[in-house]
């Protein structure tokens, strides 16, 4: 069993290596069949609404996990799985 402290130092070398690999590498074009999506039907004046709607899941996940987390967690970690959980709805809302 490793210490903790070893551990973040682990996962923050892990996190620079990857990172360093994503800027080094090469950029490269997806093929246009890449974004031919599974659902393209329209519902309720959405696109893709298949699609849209099982990522829904995840952001109900979230939602719920929030009272657990405030009871078991300290203020810092809920405010940054709170500003998670809206990242992830106005993504899923606005596509960005």
């Amino acid at each position: 069993m490793i210490s903790r402290r070893t551990g973040i130092w682990l996962l923050l070398a892990f996190t620079l290596i990857v990172g360093a690999a994503a800027l080094l590498t090469p950029r490269f074009d997806l093929p246009p069949s890449y974004h031919d999506f599974a659902d393209k039907r329209a519902w309720l004046g959405i696109p893709h609404f298949g699609d849209v709607a099982s990522n829904l899941l995840f952001a109900i996940a979230g939602l719920w996990g929030l009272p657990w987390l405030k009871r078991k967690a300290e203020p810092r970690r809920v405010c940054l799985h709170t500003q998670t959980v809206l990242v992830s709805l106005h993504r899923e809302r606005y596509g960005g």
